[in-house]
């Protein structure tokens, strides 16, 4: 049960760091190209989407032959495929919604940020307030990131994002190193109590037998 709960967690962490390491990147491309990131975004979603509507059309002219299905694979397909191709062509289309996207991920950084904190009250950890802290900053960042009150170009806006970002990945990194030292450290105790009663269990079984 020990060893798998340390999978687990070990499993956790590794998603964990590969997603901090993703918004670090986002961050820094943000903060090097902050006027052109908008537009970049919006390319790959809509790469992305017309990339699915193909394979759902596909998919669909591949299984029709093979059994009877609903046509809905393929209207979707081609909705996917439209919507995709236009976004390419005028990626202005969603730079609106990049800005309030980038916002909502500040917020659940928040969020685990507050998920820690409890998690470190529940350890009775004296570092709760660190994590409880920086959850309330993020969320004023957030808020702040979602009304733009810098106007203008989204330059300014898109930096402030981006070093939100980074800050916020290193943040999360430094946790989920510290959160992965105190498990560690439970599991060895966990470890060295239960050798420890076993040697007693033992010393205690052959006393009774000599005697």
């Amino acid at each position: 049960m020990l060893e798998g709960l340390k999978k687990k967690a070990k499993k956790i962490s590794k998603d964990m760091i590969l997603v901090n390491i993703g918004i670090i990147a986002l961050g820094i491309f943000l903060v090097l190209y902050p006027g052109g990131a908008k537009e970049i975004i919006c390319r790959i979603i809509g790469g992305i989407m017309s990339a699915w509507g193909i394979f759902k059309i596909f998919e669909y002219l591949i299984v029709k032959h093979k059994a009877e299905i609903s046509v809905f694979p393929l209207i979707g397909g081609c909705i996917l495929l439209g919507i995709g191709v236009y976004v390419l062509i005028s990626p202005g289309l969603l730079s609106a919604i990049v800005t309030a996207a980038l916002a909502v991920i500040l917020f659940m950084g928040a969020v685990f940020k507050l998920q820690y904190a409890l998690q470190f009250v529940r350890n009775q950890s004296k570092l709760w307030w660190i994590q409880a802290s920086g959850a309330i900053l993020l969320i004023v960042t957030s808020v702040i990131a979602f009304i733009n009150p810098f106007g203008g170009p989204g330059n300014i806006i898109m930096i402030f994002i981006g070093i939100a970002l980074i800050a916020d990945g290193i943040w999360d990194l430094i946790t989920i190193i510290y959160i992965s030292r105190f498990l560690k450290n439970v599991s060895e105790d966990i470890t060295t109590n239960s050798s420890n009663s076993s040697k007693y269990i033992d010393t205690t079984a052959e006393y009774t037998d000599n005697k």
